[in-house]
C-alpha cells in the first residue's frame, strides 16, 4: 500500500470534522511521520468542508487496480484488436497506451470500467481482465 507516498495526497487536519474517523485524508494525517519534507493539506476555509457533504472526503476502503492489458490484447480476434489498439492510442495518447499495456503505470477502476465496456461493445464474450491486481488507497482524481 502506498501510504508514505504525500505527493498527490491532501491531509485533512480538521479535528472537528465529522467524517474525520471515517476519512482516509484525515487516517494520513494522523498516521503522519516527521519524515515527510511537504505536506499538502485541505483549505478548512472551503465551502463545505467539515460538513456532512465534504467534498474531499475519500473513502478508507482500498479499492482494486490492474496492471497490464497484454493477457486481453493477446485473446482478441486480429480485427477486433486492430480496431480497439488503435482506438485506446488515440483517446489515451500513445504513451499512457503502452504504459498501461506494459504493466508501468495503475490502470484506475473507471479505465478499467472503460476497457470492458469496449470489449462489450465488440461482443467480446470473455470478461476484461488485467495481468495482474493490487489492493490500493484511492489516488486524487
Amino acid at each position: 500500500m502506498n501510504t508514505l507516498k504525500t505527493k498527490t495526497r491532501y491531509w485533512c487536519l480538521l479535528a472537528a470534522c465529522p467524517k474525520a474517523k471515517a476519512c482516509l485524508r484525515s487516517r494520513w494525517a494522523r498516521e503522519a511521520s516527521a519524515a515527510a519534507p511537504l505536506l499538502q493539506c485541505v483549505n478548512p476555509l472551503h465551502p463545505g468542508v467539515a460538513t456532512e457533504a465534504c467534498p474531499m472526503f475519500r473513502s478508507p476502503d482500498p479499492v482494486r487496480i490492474g496492471f497490464g492489458l497484454t493477457r486481453c490484447l493477446d485473446q482478441l480476434p486480429t480485427g477486433i484488436w486492430k480496431r480497439l489498439t488503435r482506438r485506446w492510442r488515440h483517446e489515451l495518447g500513445k504513451t499512457y497506451y503502452y504504459q498501461y499495456v506494459r504493466g508501468e503505470k495503475p490502470i484506475p477502476p473507471a479505465l478499467h470500467d472503460y476497457f470492458a465496456r469496449c470489449l462489450q461493445c465488440e461482443g467480446i464474450g470473455f470478461p476484461f481482465a488485467c495481468d495482474r491486481y493490487e489492493e490500493d488507497f484511492p489516488t486524487e482524481g
